[in-house]
């Protein structure tokens, strides 16, 4: 998240007791974890402050205190996960709409992932009880529970969760195939961090474009926006994005990984979102509380997206979110720059921009980054 010219609070520059000098050189990165370590606040001014013409070595001065500024709040490196991995409950929401896909799904997960501390839970929603169903069923090493209720995505996942042992929750649509083995480790180990409340995936297309590598709140439509949809994740400017861990302000509930104690702190997902922003609106909870969202690298999946709630309209839920949270939605998305057209999701500079900071969290600055050109 650090740019070539930063300042940091001259405390967490001289409380450390390690020596970041090497035969006269400065171990600017090595300094920079040792400062991130000791802070909760890491902000980003989104407006140019310095143009650097020759890109030769930066200079380091010690400030008495910091400038004072809001803050677009970044995380140091994630810790990793313990020696003993934690029960992971996957609860699946099923209406078997489309069994080629469903099979994709349950083979690729049980198959395919190295994780295996899990339980799966099929959560199956007004399924008549036919031989081919139960033999359907029957075949997968999961547990089966009934919704006999009309689809509301969040009571199904709400009561999916209920039923659950584990330590943390995946909650994953039944039109998402795993492709590497080692997605689901990779969400863990970003969900041991303190103070982390929700983990995403990066979730392709069928054909390869990308669905999801974060979720940003805009206020107009859906009230939210996928970050580069439709992408090839090949571009130079998201090829270190989707190779480290990041923040967002909420993830999909397509593959939505959480610790069990704060989800039920919570409330679980909000019923009276029965189809969509539910999990935006569970992200926007989670940060009103103090916990980050993150997308968690090394965990690409493929999404069919919209299988099994095609034709469902969304407009009462989407006029619920504006409604409840429509005051952050114009205070603009505190994950993304105020330089960049909040219309579009491939952050492209707006050149009428004028570099606001409103909205922007203030105080508690431990160190900040400068935008360079």
């Amino acid at each position: 998240y650090i740019g070539r010219l930063w300042f940091a609070r001259r405390d967490l520059l001289t409380s450390s007791d390690k020596s970041f000098l090497n035969n006269g050189e400065f171990l600017e990165h090595d300094l920079l974890k040792e400062a991130a370590g000791n802070t909760e606040h890491v902000s980003h001014i989104p407006m140019v402050l310095y143009s650097r013409r020759n890109p030769g070595r930066p200079r380091m001065t010690l400030l008495t205190d910091p400038p004072d500024a809001s803050s677009r709040l970044t995380k140091r490196n994630i810790a990793p996960v313990g020696a003993v991995a934690p029960l992971v409950s996957v609860i699946i929401p099923t209406c078997l709409s489309d069994l080629g896909i469903v099979e994709k799904c349950l083979i690729s997960l049980f198959e395919r992932t190295a994780y295996d501390n899990l339980e799966v839970i099929l959560v199956v929603n007004n399924v008549a009880d036919t031989e081919a169903s139960r033999a359907f069923l029957s075949r997968w090493p999961a547990r089966i529970l009934h919704w006999e209720s009309p689809f509301n995505w969040s009571a199904i996942n709400n009561y999916g969760a209920g039923g659950a042992s584990g330590e943390y929750l995946l909650f994953m649509n039944d039109d998402v195939e795993v492709i590497g083995r080692d997605w689901l480790s990779s969400m863990v180990r970003a969900a041991n961090f303190p103070k982390v409340g929700a983990v995403g995936a990066t979730l392709r297309y069928p054909n390869g474009t990308l669905q999801h590598t974060g979720v940003f709140l805009v206020p107009h439509g859906g009230g939210a926006i996928h970050a580069f949809r439709y992408y090839t994740g090949l571009e130079p400017e998201l090829t270190q994005l989707l190779a480290y861990d990041h923040e967002c302000t909420a993830v999909t509930g397509a593959c939505l990984l959480t610790k069990a104690t704060i989800f039920h702190s919570l409330g679980g997902f909000d019923e009276a979102l029965s189809l969509v922003c539910n999990d935006v609106d569970y992200c926007v909870r989670l940060h009103t509380n103090d916990y980050r969202c993150l997308v968690a690298a090394n965990t690409e999946l493929i999404h069919h997206e919209g299988i099994s709630r095609a034709g469902i309209p969304e407009t009462e839920d989407v006029r619920l979110f504006h409604k409840r949270w429509g005051h952050l939605l114009e205070r603009g998305d505190p994950y993304m720059n105020p330089n960049l057209v909040v219309m579009r999701a491939d952050w492209v500079v707006n050149p009428e921009a004028t570099g606001s900071l409103i909205g922007r969290r203030s105080g508690g600055i431990g160190a900040i980054d400068i935008a360079t050109t």
